[in-house]
């Protein structure tokens, strides 16, 4: 019998389990994930704990603006406050700040959001205009203060190490859960056919979650996968002693994507990244030539050109991401809790969620989970504002993937953008007639795509 099993062992699901082992130190916790972490969107990522650039344009207005960058800064110090600390070896930490570029010529929504970004930095003391030679005149950038990055990987396996003597690790897929007996003993069944007694369960295995919250309870949201392919590029000591020391260049989201970021790992190896491409079965899905094109194309041609020497290993990670964009984030009963949905924000919130799980367990004060009471997995889906914003958003970022692919000129502009119109009408009203969805109700304008 567990006091909690944790299905799911990347960030999330371990920093919870380090967390709870403080105040319960005697606490009998079990971890059920598979040792190898295929496709774990943690292990895949360049590991930013980035808040200022993921505040682009697209946000479901002020309310969930104020609520990312308020979760975002929270989780941020308490990750400084960590390896202050010394909780984690200062070796895992690879970077202290982050560059964010963009060139001048760029796109129009690339600007909006690399200003956004900047008035956010200021108003939150998080902006240094210090000036690096290594941009070109073309290009326009400033420095976010304190927006560190990890190395995943070293994170992921001092945590674990951590964690061993303590917590009862399952290499194993939890095939579902029969939560049935709500005041006693939940039992937890992986494929291989065991079956786990647990007190509590807590629900953090990414893309996965989708399918065990069904099982559950048929009324939880809908979760989908956006698939990141990124690099490790090694043999990269030309390119890492030209850039500032121990900071990451990115620029802000680019036309519904990642955007371009490198992040330093080591004084020769650093992780490029990435791709975003959403799906409703991931494990399908093969690598689109141009997007990885793209990838390598950009930090040639904006960052680093003598990129010959370079070795390049492809990584893969699935982010969870809901279906209508928002965290799932809450409990499913009495026994069972919920973390997903986190998109692109897993890693560097995973502090915060770990928080409100705490919350739920003790249940003594709800100074997290106050924060994101709207974001319960049994919620019905929430509406992007009015479908004129999600249209327009839909409209600009395709606009701005279509320019930054070259795949049209300036001069289409115009004629591209009625046509994206006139696409992004044809499918809210197929969404009505085939879906059923209400006439008012506005799709997140990434997820609006999937329905083409």
């Amino acid at each position: 019998m567990y006091d909690l099993t944790i299905i799911g062992n990347g960030i999330i699901g371990l920093l919870t389990a380090h967390n709870y082992i403080q105040i319960e130190p005697k606490a009998k916790i079990a971890v059920i994930g598979p040792f190898q972490k295929y496709n774990s969107a943690t292990m895949a990522s360049g590991a930013m704990i980035n808040v200022m650039p993921e505040i682009d344009t697209i946000s479901f207005g002020n309310d969930y603006f104020q609520k990312k960058i308020q979760i975002g800064l929270n989780s941020t110090n308490l990750w400084n406050n960590m390896f202050k600390k010394k909780i984690f070896n200062n070796k895992i930490k690879t970077a202290d700040d982050t560059i964010l570029y963009r060139q001048k010529k760029g796109p129009y929504y690339e600007k909006k959001a690399f200003e956004i970004s900047k008035l956010n930095c200021k108003k939150n003391k998080k902006f240094s205009n210090k000036k690096i030679n290594f941009f070109k005149n073309d290009q326009d950038y400033f420095t976010i203060k304190d927006e560190i990055a990890v190395d995943s990987n070293q994170l992921m396996h001092n945590l674990e190490k951590r964690l061993r003597k303590k917590v009862h690790f399952i290499d194993d897929y939890v095939k579902g859960l029969d939560t049935s007996n709500s005041n006693k003993n939940q039992k937890v069944i992986t494929i291989n056919g065991k079956v786990i007694l647990s007190k509590k369960n807590l629900i953090c295995c990414g893309y996965n979650s989708g399918k065990l919250m069904k099982s559950i309870n048929k009324k939880s949201i809908q979760i989908l996968s956006s698939i990141g392919d990124g690099f490790l590029v090694s043999n990269a000591k030309p390119f890492l002693s030209k850039i500032p020391s121990r900071s990451v260049i990115r620029t802000s989201n680019r036309g519904s994507s990642c955007g371009i970021h490198a992040v330093p790992l080591s004084d020769h190896k650093f992780y490029l990244g990435s791709t975003s491409n959403l799906s409703f079965n991931p494990l399908i899905e093969q690598q689109k030539y141009g997007s990885i094109e793209y990838i390598l194309s950009c930090f040639k041609n904006e960052i680093f050109s003598k990129v010959n020497s370079f070795h390049i290993k492809n990584v893969r990670g699935f982010r969870p991401l809901s279906i209508d964009g928002m965290p799932a984030v809450g409990p499913l009963n009495n026994n069972t809790f919920v973390i997903t949905g986190t998109f692109r924000d897993g890693l560097t919130n995973a502090p915060f969620y770990s928080n409100v799980f705490l919350e739920w367990i003790y249940k003594n004060n709800n100074k997290y989970s106050s924060i994101i009471e709207d974001w319960s997995p049994l919620r019905e889906p929430i509406s992007y504002g009015q479908q004129s914003n999600s249209i327009e958003e839909y409209i600009d970022t395709k606009l701005c993937g279509l320019l930054e692919h070259k795949s049209i000129g300036n001069k289409k502009i115009s004629l591209v953008r009625n046509e994206l119109y006139m696409e992004a009408k044809v499918i809210y009203k197929n969404l009505k007639t085939q879906k059923k969805i209400k006439s008012d109700f506005s799709v997140h304008p990434l997820i609006l795509n999937l329905f083409k």
